[in-house]
C-alpha cells in the first residue's frame, strides 16, 4: 500500500515483484513493482494475461479509480475526496465519467483540491 501525498492509500495487486520497500517514499512516475497476475499463478484467479488491480481508499472508504485516472491522463489531477464510491463496474463503465471530469475543478495542492 502507498499512503499519497492526497491522503489516499493506493493498494496494488498481482504484482509479480516489488520495486519498493516499507516506508520508502517514492515519487510520481517511479516504478514499484511489475505487473503480475499470469494465468495458472497463485491469486491470479481465471485471468487471460498479466494485469493488476489498483484499489484507492480515502478517509477509510474505497472510491472508484476510474475517475482518478481519468483526471491524471488529462493532467488535471482530482482530490481523491470528491471521487464517487459507486459507478466502477467491470466492462462498460456506469458513469460517465469525462463528463463527470468536465464539471470539476483541477486538484490544487494549495487549497487540496477545494472548490473556491
Amino acid at each position: 500500500m502507498i499512503s499519497g501525498v492526497d491522503a489516499a492509500s493506493y493498494t496494488y495487486c498481482h504484482l509479480s515483484r516489488l520495486a519498493v520497500t516499507p516506508s520508502q517514499v517514492v515519487s510520481a512516475g517511479s516504478p514499484i513493482g511489475l505487473s503480475g497476475g499470469q494465468p495458472g499463478a497463485p491469486g491470479a484467479g481465471n485471468t487471460t494475461g498479466p494485469h493488476l488491480h489498483l484499489s484507492i481508499r480515502y478517509a477509510g472508504v474505497t472510491v472508484c479509480p476510474q475517475p482518478l485516472l481519468l483526471a491524471v491522463f488529462r493532467a488535471q489531477p482530482i482530490n481523491p475526496a470528491i471521487a464517487p464510491a459507486v459507478g466502477c463496474v467491470q466492462g462498460r463503465p456506469a458513469t460517465d465519467w469525462a463528463r463527470w471530469l468536465d464539471q470539476i475543478t483541477p486538484y490544487d495542492e494549495a487549497t487540496q483540491g477545494e472548490t473556491p
